[in-house]
C-alpha cells in the first residue's frame, strides 16, 4: 500500500539529516583534536570552512613560490599547535580553527608595491601607515594562537629605505630599552626581525613581549585600504 504523500513528508522532516564530515577521512583520525572533530557536526563543519579557506589562499598565492612555501608551513605550523594544545584547559579548538579560517580568507591576492598594507599571521597582525616627516608608524601585536599565554604589542617610527623599515620606539621614549624591529617586504609578505640592542640591559627579556612571546616572522598581506600605495621606491 502506497503512503500518503502528506506521511510520507512528514516522516520526511523528522529524519534526522546527515551530518557532513570533516574535510579528512574519519576513519583515519588518530590525533584526540582530529577525533574531536569528527563527532562533532560543528567542528566538522568549521575544518570543511578552514580546509577550503587553505585551498583559496593556495591558487591566491601560486604565483609566488616563497608566500606558497611559507602558506604550507604556517598550515603545518597551525596543525601541529592544534594538536598539542587540544585538551589544555585554556584552549578552544572551535576558537583556534575561526581565526586561522579568518587569516586565510583575508590573504589579499596583490602583492603589495610598498610596505604600506596591513599584514597577518595566525599569531599576529602588523599595520604600517604614514606618518610624519617621511616616517612611516608600525603598530604590531601578536599572542599566542593557541592559548594566549603571552601577547606583543609594539608601536614604532622608522624611514623606509626601499623595501625595507627598522622601527624604533618614538624619541624620548626608553619602554623598549633600545629594542627595534626590521621590516622586509618580500613579494605578498613581508619578514620581521627584532634586533636586540648592544649592550642589552634587558638581558634579551623584549619589552614589547610576554615570556617566550615573539614578533618575529613571516605575515601575509592582508589589505590595503586607507594606508596609500604610491609610495616611491626611494622613499
Amino acid at each position: 500500500m502506497k503512503m500518503p504523500l502528506l506521511a510520507a513528508l512528514v516522516l520526511l522532516a523528522a529524519s534526522p539529516a546527515t551530518a557532513a564530515g570533516p574535510s579528512f577521512d574519519c576513519a583515519s583520525a588518530r590525533q584526540p583534536a582530529e577525533k574531536a572533530i569528527c563527532a562533532d557536526p560543528a567542528l566538522a563543519e568549521a575544518d570543511v570552512a578552514l580546509s577550503r579557506a587553505y585551498r583559496q589562499a593556495q591558487q591566491r598565492l601560486a604565483s609566488d613560490p616563497a608566500a606558497m612555501q611559507e602558506l604550507k608551513a604556517s598550515q603545518r605550523g597551525f596543525i601541529a599547535t592544534r594538536d598539542v594544545a587540544f585538551g589544555h584547559p585554556d584552549y578552544s579548538l572551535a576558537d583556534h580553527m575561526s581565526r586561522r579560517t579568518a587569516m586565510l580568507t583575508n590573504i589579499n591576492i596583490e602583492e603589495r608595491r610598498t610596505l604600506l598594507n596591513d599584514w597577518a599571521s595566525t599569531s599576529g597582525t602588523i599595520s604600517v601607515n604614514r606618518s610624519t616627516k617621511g616616517l612611516l608608524r608600525v603598530f604590531a601585536s601578536a599572542s599566542d594562537e593557541a592559548r594566549g599565554a603571552w601577547t606583543c604589542e609594539f608601536t614604532g617610527f622608522g624611514k623606509p629605505k626601499g623595501d625595507t623599515v627598522v622601527a624604533a620606539e618614538e624619541a624620548g621614549h626608553s619602554d623598549y630599552e633600545g629594542w627595534t624591529l626590521t621590516l622586509r617586504r618580500i613579494g605578498r609578505m613581508i619578514e620581521v626581525t627584532e634586533n636586540r640592542p648592544t649592550p642589552d640591559p634587558t638581558g634579551g627579556l623584549k619589552p614589547f613581549c610576554g615570556m617566550r612571546g615573539s614578533l618575529a616572522g613571516k605575515y601575509f598581506g592582508v589589505s590595503d585600504e586607507g594606508h596609500g600605495d604610491e609610495m616611491g621606491p626611494g622613499e
